[in-house]
């Protein structure tokens, strides 16, 4: 996986490392080696956005056999949906204007991180509501993997310190708002706040991302059906340069 600056719209369909080499270009955002092409426009990142219809993936569970994997193949399959929706995001996040209001905070580490962050707890949820015992394992090898890609994406070492500690803080703060409104849009301020780093509220950011947030949740609701995950031992993942694991995943 790799980070780049360039934006999704920029980027078009061109998912993989070789696409990234030779796309420079203003923004931020993920790539992932392999991944399939999907349509940077969606808020649910599915072929079929390009006809107006939301699908999740129990509606795409009829059209393929169940993938038989350990938790380690299940974690490497949902980083990419986190590389993607998060491109999604920053591309969002960019045509709202973020990227000329505050170019520096657009183009920095942080922000970028903070967008990952948010897609990861969305993600989180599904995950824990999906995979029954599996899910700790899961989440293990999925948060080894995403510490591992942020620092061989370029991502600075003191960006990444204390990567467990804000973690954790970022999923019971966001955990919090979830469950203080129905709605989300109490989530979507928080988020908000964290990725602008303003301090500033904005009504109509925090409307879109309390929309994205529900248009991911519902994407992602049946995933677990997706897979049939085996009890096979999950190597131990190496450990990233400069920042010392501390725990298995965020804790709510």
């Amino acid at each position: 996986m790799r980070y780049c600056r360039r934006s999704a719209r920029q980027a078009g369909n061109q998912i993989g490392l070789g696409a990234v080499e030779d796309a420079p270009g203003p923004g931020r955002g993920l790539r992932s080696d392999g991944a399939i092409p999907e349509c940077f426009e969606s808020e649910t990142c599915l072929p079929e956005c390009t006809r107006g219809v939301v699908m999740s993936w129990s509606d795409l569970l009829r059209r393929r056999p169940r993938i038989k994997t350990t938790s380690l193949g299940v974690a490497a399959s949902l980083t990419e949906t986190i590389v993607l929706s998060t491109n999604v995001l920053s591309s969002r996040l960019q045509d709202e204007g973020l990227g000329w209001s505050h170019p520096a905070r657009f183009e920095s580490d942080e922000c970028l991180l903070e967008c990952a962050l948010f897609e990861w707890f969305l993600l989180d949820i599904a995950l824990i509501n999906e995979f029954g015992r599996h899910a700790e394992g899961i989440r293990r090898a999925l948060r080894g993997r995403l510490l591992i890609d942020l620092q061989r994406s370029g991502i600075s070492p003191a960006s990444l310190k204390g990567f467990d500690q804000v973690s954790h803080e970022r999923f019971a703060e966001y955990q919090d708002a979830l469950e203080a409104s129905s709605s989300l849009q109490a989530l979507g301020h928080r988020a908000w706040l964290r990725i602008s780093g303003t301090g500033e509220p904005s009504e109509r950011m925090t409307m879109l991302l309390a929309i994205r947030a529900r248009a991911e949740l519902e994407k992602l609701r049946g995933i677990g059906r997706e897979y049939t995950v085996s009890e096979k031992a999950v190597p131990t993942l190496p450990p990233v340069t400069g920042v010392t694991p501390e725990w298995g995943g965020p804790d709510r």
